[in-house]
């Protein structure tokens, strides 16, 4: 019954969400050039929608408020359709529409969650259960795409693949500003050479929106405890201090923002 109900699943809408660093530090630099963070994070309810259906060849499109910002780049959905098809080795003709309204080289995950929303979408209409090395296959599409996939707020450490499940962070508001500045950085985190882009485009916008952490169970007593033993918003001001004044130091448009 299973198998002819998902047979006859044609088009799954998911929601794609943001996600948050509430906190980041990056421990050390590995053996292998990248680079060891420590990181809790979790999702909002702002973020992309993704719908996928059944189709008799690939088809892909886009629209939203910054769909435009994704013409002439890489395609990270694409790229995880095609390295799904070399991973179950099968082909997977699907028409993927996707609404982007998160902005591009943001650090809110908005590539990652993608990948990680098309991979379960795929999964649920054909039926697909996890090979072996998925993690890692996960881990190769990009750092954040294993915390998106699972989609529950953790610590995650190493260069992404470690995931700890966390449990009592409360809902809080968050206020997104968005500068239109485009901040491209393998610091902080994971790729072999600090380095940061920027590019200005046009209008500040600023929108509100919410925090939800997923509540669940954790037996370590690492970092976890003192998280949810100490006052949450007391802690995010302490940690993120330090990694503004690393990476928007260059840029006083963004520092004046944050001062204001």
């Amino acid at each position: 019954l299973k198998k002819e109900y998902n047979f006859m699943v044609k088009e799954i809408c998911k929601f794609s969400p943001a996600k948050i660093n509430l906190y980041l530090e990056v421990k050390n630099k590995r053996n292998d050039g990248f680079h060891n963070i420590e990181s809790l994070m979790t999702f909002c309810d702002y973020g992309d929608l993704i719908s996928v259906r059944r189709s008799n060849s690939f088809k892909f499109k886009i629209n939203g408020p910054f769909s435009e910002t994704l013409i002439n780049r890489e395609n990270l959905i694409e790229r995880t359709v095609k390295e799904l098809e070399i991973l179950y080795k099968r082909k997977f003709l699907v028409s993927i529409h996707l609404k982007k309204n998160l902005p591009i080289s943001s650090g809110m995950g908005g590539g990652s969650s993608n990948s990680a929303t098309i991979i379960r979408c795929i999964k649920e209409i054909f039926s697909l259960t996890e090979p072996r090395f998925f993690k890692k296959f996960l881990l190769s599409l990009g750092a954040d795409v294993p915390f998106c996939y699972y989609g529950k707020t953790a610590i995650v450490t190493g260069i992404g693949e470690n995931v700890t499940f966390v449990d009592d962070i409360k809902e809080f508001y968050i206020l997104l500003i968005n500068p239109k500045i485009e901040i491209i950085a393998t610091f902080p985190g994971r790729g072999k050479t600090p380095s940061i882009i920027i590019k200005n485009t046009d209008k500040t916008q600023a929108t509100t929106i919410t925090a939800r952490p997923v509540a669940q169970t954790c037996n370590e007593k690492t970092s976890i405890d003192i998280i949810n033993e100490l006052d949450e918003l007391i802690l995010l001001m302490i940690c993120m201090i330090s990694l503004f004044r690393v990476l928007f130091r260059p840029y006083p448009n963004i520092q004046s923002i944050m001062q204001s």
